[in-house]
């Protein structure tokens, strides 16, 4: 057996000692041990480091799903999918390959303190060659790599098209500055993206855009 697949084996068997506690999140009131957390993530980095989890518990249903992503690192997705497929049968526990579009896109999201609404970010979607290139403008965006908006928007895109689309369907995205006027531009505010991601497909996916 490869190092990778016992380490996948490793994960797994992780998650299965501890799926009485994962499973208590159902609850409101429970939460993960920071032990089990750190363990969880020390496992997962000896997978792959750029892997993500994050647990999305479902009431209605009784189970909680355990999403995993690679964090917009296009060359992991294979890892992310090879995990899911490995995955045992675990009653009450789910694992899901990255976060799927929201059934309700956020007005809002808040990073470190700062509110980014939706009604803020504006968009341009071109279909070239069937290739699709996202245009993504912020008021006074400037140079800096590390504004939080950016973040945020990632976050709104997510939310909109869902993770993997996000990855796969989209060969670029760009970033600008708000113009005074964006309807007379021909932008669209963000709210309108999926309808308008949408109207362009069905869409061939291709790992040839990154967002780092």
């Amino acid at each position: 057996m490869s190092t990778h697949n016992s380490n996948i084996q490793a994960f797994w068997h992780l998650v299965c000692d501890h799926v009485a506690e994962i499973r208590s999140l159902i609850s409101e009131q429970a939460a993960l041990s920071s032990d089990f957390l750190d363990a969880l993530q020390d496992s997962l980095s000896a997978i792959d480091p750029r892997l993500t989890v994050f647990c999305s518990p479902e009431e209605d249903l009784a189970q909680v799903n355990l999403v995993f992503g690679c964090d917009g690192y296009q060359q992991s997705i294979d890892q992310v999918l090879e995990l899911v497929a490995g995955a045992p049968v675990i009653e009450g526990v789910k694992p899901v390959a990255f976060s799927p579009r929201a059934n309700h896109i956020p007005d809002g999201i808040e990073l470190n303190g700062l509110l980014v609404h939706i009604e803020e970010v504006y968009f341009s979607l071109r279909k070239v060659q069937q290739k699709l290139h996202l245009d993504i403008f912020l008021e006074d965006l400037g140079g800096d790599e590390d504004d939080l908006r950016v973040e945020a928007v990632l976050m709104f895109l997510e939310a909109i098209i869902g993770e993997y689309d996000l990855m796969t369907c989209m060969a670029s995205i760009d970033w600008h500055d708000l113009p005074a006027d964006p309807e007379d531009h021909g932008l669209k505010n963000l709210s309108h993206l999926r309808s308008n991601y949408d109207a362009c497909g069905p869409l061939q996916a291709d790992y040839g855009m990154l967002l780092h």
